[in-house]
């Protein structure tokens, strides 16, 4: 008797089946485009709701998100996002949640004030990012390269029970390298009252 974790961290016993959400998987070679800002919230809808997983999206215009809704919440993204030079622009929210891949050639512009900062781990860290509040090792090779942020992040009312706050203007935690990035985005601490220890960093 053995049991099988699947990358979510659900447990398969033998000769048991288990049915997993359903997944688009887009062929080697093909890339999800991001021409619109539709094409972005499409992508974080269809990555919130388990369909997209492990591919390249290539940002093919500038995009402008002012207006349009646009929320991280639950969104992982596990692929590739590569910027080809553009930007992405208009955000109130960090880009992502949590980046299991890689990201590089792309500017970012937020102006986020984040009040819940997201927990990263089981031992009750917590990070913020504009680009995303933090990263974790879902594949080898994985870098965030030639990434630029502009805007401003502000942490309000950090006074949750995490053990340790870890605030970042590109990222707040990563495991991944970060290479030829640059923060231009000012942070701002609005009620800091918690007696865990916090590190703020501009990349």
């Amino acid at each position: 008797h053995f049991m099988v974790a699947y990358w979510d961290q659900t447990e398969v016993a033998a000769g048991k089946v288990y049915e997993f959400a359903q997944q688009t998987f887009i062929p080697s070679g093909k890339a999800f485009l991001i021409a619109t800002p539709d094409d972005l919230l499409t992508l974080a809808s269809k990555y919130n709701g388990g369909e997209y997983a492990f591919f390249e999206a290539q940002v093919v215009n500038d995009i402008d998100m002012t207006g349009k809704g646009y929320t991280n919440e639950g969104f992982s993204f596990y692929g590739t996002l590569n910027g080809l030079g553009h930007e992405i622009k208009g955000l109130t929210t960090p880009l992502f949640n949590l980046l299991y891949g890689s990201v590089k050639d792309v500017t970012i512009t937020a102006n986020a004030v984040v009040s819940d900062v997201k927990e990263w781990d089981e031992i009750n860290q917590y990070g913020a990012g504009l680009l995303s509040n933090y990263t974790y090792s879902g594949h080898e090779g994985q870098i965030i390269e030639n990434v630029t942020v502009n805007g401003s992040l502000t942490i309000k009312d950090l006074t949750n029970d995490g053990n340790h706050y870890r605030i970042g203007g590109i990222v707040g935690q990563t495991i991944i390298p970060i290479k030829n990035c640059t923060n231009n985005a000012t942070i701002t601490l609005d009620g800091y009252s918690t007696d865990k220890a916090l590190s703020v960093g501009g990349v």
